[in-house]
């Protein structure tokens, strides 16, 4: 089973992967559980003689949004905006988030991750390790993080309304909901430790809570999630926690936590130090639901199909690559250089074979192309500063007017 691991605010793949070290090691080698860490897309600005940063994430500290501060009144269109329009307080927009989940959205689809410790049961196939392509069946967060992973069960492909309809009329609301397939196909379950709703920008009243009590996150009855929520947030932050596990139902298990001094959270850092007590309920989480998934036969048949058709796909790709290599287009070889198209026969016997031993170990030719990808390394046409100067097209590629025709 493999859980994708997303870091809090100002830290990053690496440094998570320390603090979730012992976890890690001990999740492998007695169930077979791999924790698989990426880096946010965004970095985390710090500023100078900062040391919040280096500690955490060094020069490579990341974050998964940004947020801010804006007026509701600039959104207001003319129309609603009057004098007696009364004061709205600033609401908060959360800058770079969409490019988050586009990130993890490709990662979760094509597999791969920055850092996992433990690939042992990978084989490896042209110099690729094929585990680092195997779906996913869960997601921890912490911090920033979960409160992205909190989001994936929500997501969904958009589907216009023409190809909604069958023809004959139109579909109903819940059935075109039922029928978008979610984006972040596989997703058993979420951890999320220390997250917040930052889907929620308004106070809500009592019948507006009562309104939304049988709408779940995931499926009707919701999906699996565990919710730990530190004791020492402050009050706002407790309550947003709160809330975001109601909104999962009646399948998300709830822990109040009382960290660590190192791991307390605070208004300027999110927690990333996993203490054992913090270890021991995530590593139970993740045991039973390795059990309830694999102890259910079609569950089990399910993940073993998707990972046969992520292993199918990746060799496909490889063998596309393969026979790329071994017999490259022509255009290709004009961007790569001539150089690359004329190594092999400008070197000696010995030096091919030395060539050959070296590319066989990885199963695929290889080309040495040297600094020749990418740029031209021969002759040009006019001299530097001239007009019309670059690389001329090689000769190969000249055809006279009559054989163009």
């Amino acid at each position: 089973m493999r859980v994708l691991c997303l870091h809090p605010e100002a830290s990053s793949a690496l440094q998570f992967s320390k603090h979730l070290e012992k976890l890690e090691e001990r999740l492998w080698k007695k169930h077979g559980i791999e924790l698989c860490f990426i880096d946010g897309p965004l970095l985390d600005v710090m500023p100078p003689g900062t040391l919040g940063g280096i500690e955490e994430g060094g020069s490579q500290s990341r974050r998964w949004y940004v947020e801010e501060k804006i007026n509701d009144m600039l959104s207001l269109s003319p129309s609603e905006f009057d004098d007696s329009s009364p004061s709205k307080a600033p609401s908060t927009i959360y800058s770079g988030l969409d490019a988050s989940l586009l990130h993890l959205a490709q990662i979760w689809n094509r597999g791969g991750a920055n850092c996992s410790n433990h690939n042992g049961a990978s084989s490896t196939v042209g110099g690729l390790m094929m585990g680092d392509c195997l779906p996913f069946q869960g997601v921890l967060g912490f911090g920033q993080g979960a409160d992205v992973a909190a989001m994936l069960p929500l997501l969904t492909y958009h589907y216009n309304e023409e190809d909604m309809s069958d023809g004959e009329g139109s579909v109903d609301r819940e059935e075109k909901e039922d029928m978008r397939p979610p984006i972040f196909q596989g997703l058993q379950f979420v951890i999320i430790v220390a997250g917040k709703d930052i889907m929620h920008q308004k106070e809500k009243s009592d019948s507006d809570e009562d309104n939304f009590d049988e709408l779940y996150v995931g499926e009707k009855e919701g999906i699996q999630s565990l919710h730990i929520i530190f004791n020492d947030d402050c009050n706002k932050h407790k309550l947003s926690s709160q809330r975001l596990a109601k909104q999962y139902g009646p399948h998300a298990e709830i822990h109040h936590h009382q960290p660590s001094k190192r791991s307390s959270p605070n208004d300027n850092a999110q927690p990333t130090h996993c203490s054992p007590a913090l270890s021991n309920i995530i590593g139970k989480y993740l045991v039973s639901q390795k059990n309830r998934l694999y102890g259910n036969s079609e569950t089990r048949q399910l993940i073993t199909l998707r990972n046969r058709l992520a292993n199918v796909e990746q060799l496909a790709t490889l063998t596309i690559a393969r026979e790329i290599q071994r017999n490259p287009p022509k255009a290709l070889m004009a961007v790569i250089g001539p150089l690359a198209i004329n190594s092999n026969a400008a070197s000696n016997d010995n030096e091919d074979e030395e060539r050959s031993s070296n590319n066989t170990v990885s199963g695929m030719e290889q080309l040495g192309v040297g600094m020749a990808v990418g740029a031209w390394q021969g002759p040009r046409r006019r001299g530097f500063g001239e007009e019309g100067g670059g690389a001329p097209c090689p000769q190969e590629f000249l055809l006279k007017e009559n054989e163009r025709r």
